[in-house]
Order: C-alpha cells, then structure tokens, then sequence
C-alpha cells in the first residue's frame, strides 16, 4: 500500500504525543508548559509580538526555540529561549533507567537586560520563572531537579542563564515486551 503524503504527516504528527521518543515527547512538554505561562511571555519582552497582542503560541520560534540557537547580532528579537534535551544510559547495572537532562539557554540582549518594571536582570527573572515551571515537579513522569544555573556572555551583544535540569526516566522500553523480556533474561 503507499502511503499520501496526508498519511506520512498523519504518522509523523503522532510522535509529539508518543512517550517512547523521549526527545520529542519531552520538547513538547517544555513547549506545552513555557507557552501557557503569561510571566514568560511578558518577561521575554518581544516588543513586535506585544504590540500586534500576539497570541502566546505565535512566541514559538520568534523568542522560543526547541533546540540551542545563537542569536544574529541584528535581530529584530532581544531575548530568546532556547531548550534542548539529551539522554545517557544509567550504567550496565539498570537497564531499565538512563539520565536526562534538559537545558535552557536565556539570552538577552544587552540593551534589553534589566525589566524595567521590576529592576530585577531580565535573564535572572525568566531563569526565576522556569524554575517555578519545571523544578522539583513530575511533569515527564518523575521527579526534575535543578543541578546547574549559570551566568555567562555569548557575544558583545547578549548575556545568558543557562539552567541544567537532570531527570531519572524510563529506558525506552515503554510498548517493547521483548526488550523488557530481553533484559531479564540476560542478567
């Protein structure tokens, strides 16, 4: 049977919701979670997307990206959000658990830095927010912690906050009964 291009969409579109892809399940969780905090939204400052009372959703990559970007000198956008997601196998003694960790990337333009309604570092207060977004809860099943928040400079033009969450997640093995079987056999 060959498949429409309709079917290939249909197929592939069904990887945001499938929890055997940890990357992609992952990413649209964070993108899910960041896009419903009006904080975030107000705090990234787009001042283009404010004016035309853009919709928070229309943030999603103008000011936040699902990968680690570098921002071009000119841009029209001052502060970016940028995620990534990665994932190591535990150790040969678990097969059943691996280490995840996810990272944010904050940049903000120089310009741009301070929020001038609070006087708090603008990269300071959304690093703030996504600790309250992310830290200590369960949203991708078991429990994120925070192990690094960093300050640093990318460029003359933006500083960064890098945040470093760490999470113990499942092996892949979710729909994979001959995995599961595999592993128990072998030790």
């Amino acid at each position: 049977m060959v498949m429409t291009k309709e079917d290939i969409l249909n197929s592939l579109r069904k990887y945001k919701e499938s929890i055997d892809d940890d990357n992609i399940y992952f990413k649209e969780l964070i993108k899910k979670t960041l896009l419903k905090s009006d904080k975030l939204i107000y705090v990234l400052n787009n001042k283009e997307l404010l004016d035309a009372e853009a919709g928070n959703d229309e943030y999603f990559n103008i000011s936040i990206f699902p990968y680690l970007k570098v921002p071009e000198i000119d841009s029209k956008v001052s502060n970016f959000l940028c995620y990534s997601t990665s994932f190591e196998s535990n150790s040969n003694q678990n097969k059943l658990m691996k280490y995840g960790t996810i990272v944010f990337e904050i940049l903000c333009n120089f310009e741009n830095a301070i929020d001038n309604e609070t006087g708090i570092t603008r990269h300071d207060l959304i690093g703030s927010i996504i600790r309250e977004l992310f830290n200590w809860t369960n949203i991708f099943g078991n429990q994120i912690m925070l192990v690094a928040n960093v300050e640093s400079t990318v460029n003359d033009k933006f500083s960064k906050r890098t945040l470093v969450f760490e999470i113990t997640n499942n092996n892949g093995i979710y729909k994979d009964q001959k995995v599961i079987n595999s592993i128990v056999r072998t030790e």
